[in-house]
């Protein structure tokens, strides 16, 4: 993996990048933190709480997922990266940062090979390619803005045992990108995203929905609720179709259940 590693663009590059790519785009306040190495970018980031922060690690120790789960180390083979952006609510700012990290990998992949990945969005916060997690999304608010957290699997080759089965990488899928480059799409796509109207962004998530009309389960605060799912709402959620009639539920507080993720804690994949 050194070799793969060794072709990336070097760390002492990516301030002035990405500086670049938040000026073009006349972010507000614009700041970028990149960072050798640290525990969570999220933490880098909220601890900013300025909107407009974009924080990048070359290495993320101690990142986390949502409902408590802890983000996998991976290394110098993977992104990630941390945005300060303005409050908005839960469903919306889930939906446009799950279209915006599949957006960006896709154009970073095409971009460096020709190649278009399928990608799919698995609600509320995976992006799966050949149905294994490739991406994992975290959005936390607090009273001043919200944080959103993006972990992108790049260069693994292979994965611990207990994620061989769920995990997956674009290096695995055949596509070896610079970790740079996604970072800086990722910059564009989240602006394009969070700028969208509800339908164009609804238009955009249902492209890459792997849910829609599939039976699935869902523990939720008020206890586990199972239906058939009929579409991502911008302002509203999640919309089910139960027995007991229609539901509509928030990013913020559903996990969907399959046979092998029935667990409070762990690792995100």
């Amino acid at each position: 993996m050194r070799d793969q590693v060794s072709l990336q663009s070097p760390l002492a590059s990516w301030p002035d990048a990405l500086e670049g790519v938040l000026l073009a785009q006349g972010e507000p306040a614009s700041k970028v933190i990149v960072i050798r190495e640290t525990a969570s970018t999220q933490d880098v980031a909220r601890a900013q709480g300025e909107v407009g922060t974009v924080v990048a690690a070359w290495r993320q120790t101690g990142g986390r997922g949502r409902l408590g789960r802890a983000w996998l180390d991976t290394g110098e083979e993977g992104v990630a990266v941390s945005f300060v952006v303005a409050r908005d609510t839960p469903v919306r700012l889930a939906t446009a940062s799950a279209c915006a990290t599949a957006m960006a990998i896709e154009r970073t992949v095409q971009r460096a090979s020709g190649a278009v990945p399928a990608l799919s969005i698995k609600w509320p916060n995976d992006i799966l390619s050949v149905g294994k997690k490739l991406a994992g999304i975290l959005v936390e608010q607090d009273g001043r803005a919200a944080t959103i957290g993006i972990g992108i699997n790049v260069l693994q080759r292979q994965f611990p045992a207990d994620l061989a089965a769920r995990a997956i990488s674009l290096c695995q899928c055949g596509h070896h990108v610079d970790r740079l480059q996604l970072i800086l799409s990722l910059c564009s796509t989240l602006h394009e995203c969070l700028a969208m109207d509800d339908e164009a962004l609804r238009g955009c998530y249902q492209s890459r929905d792997c849910l829609r009309g599939r039976n699935a389960r869902f523990s939720t605060p008020e206890g586990v609720v199972e239906g058939v799912v009929r579409s991502v709402d911008p302002a509203q959620g999640l919309e089910v179709a139960t027995s007991a009639g229609t539901r509509f539920l928030s990013p913020s507080t559903t996990s969907m259940l399959l046979h092998e993720e029935r667990f409070e804690g762990g690792r995100e994949l």
